[in-house]
């Protein structure tokens, strides 16, 4: 599933409301994978990376590392040097196997560079083939991200009005020390702002 509008929390939150609940709602038999993909961190769209991050996510969920990895891991400390991308893939994708269903969230598409989006969503087309299901979001929703990622089932989110400013008074509620009217004046002139007045 692509979702052309992030409902995902800020960048500097290490997860968001999504993987939280998906996380509260599966049992032993199911995983969630997370990646947030930043622009300022260049390292979070190399595949290795990628594949490092859902490996460690899906392993937690086992409570075991398997034989197999520990051998890898053993390998690696004695030749002094790090397993490749194509070692780490094939045992995430053996991983994922162990699991009946694994969620694999991929929040801010759009943060991608250019010359690393068609390796990143091979990537992800390869985690598809798994049957994993496969959850992204982006603020760009045009038809080559779609071709990229094989045309999948698109559901545009938008903030509605009360979702605004939902969010507005939890946030002045919790943050800030301002008096009732002070909030509410705050709370409009935002509002205000987001309906282009």
């Amino acid at each position: 599933m692509y979702v052309p509008r992030s409902c995902f929390t800020s960048p500097n939150r290490s997860r968001s409301r999504v993987v939280d609940e998906l996380r509260a709602g599966t049992s032993k038999t199911q995983a969630v994978g997370y990646i947030y993909f930043d622009y300022n961190d260049p390292n979070s769209f190399e595949a290795e990376n990628i594949i490092r991050t859902l490996l460690k996510q899906l392993l937690f969920n086992l409570h075991a590392v398997p034989d197999i990895l520990e051998k890898l891991y053993d390998d690696c400390i004695e030749k002094g040097k790090s397993a490749d991308a194509a070692s780490l893939k094939e045992q995430l994708l053996l991983n994922i196997s162990k699991f009946h269903t694994v969620f694999l969230l991929f929040d801010a598409l759009d943060e991608i560079s250019a010359d690393r989006s068609k390796d990143v969503m091979v990537l992800m087309s390869d985690f598809g083939k798994t049957g994993s299901k496969i959850f992204c979001t982006s603020r760009i929703n045009t038809q080559r991200v779609r071709a990229q990622l094989g045309n999948p089932v698109v559901h545009e989110m938008r903030a509605n009005h009360q979702d605004i400013i939902r969010y507005i008074t939890t946030r002045l509620d919790r943050e800030y020390d301002y008096d009732q009217e002070s909030k509410q004046q705050i709370s409009d002139c935002l509002t205000d702002k987001v309906e282009g007045k």
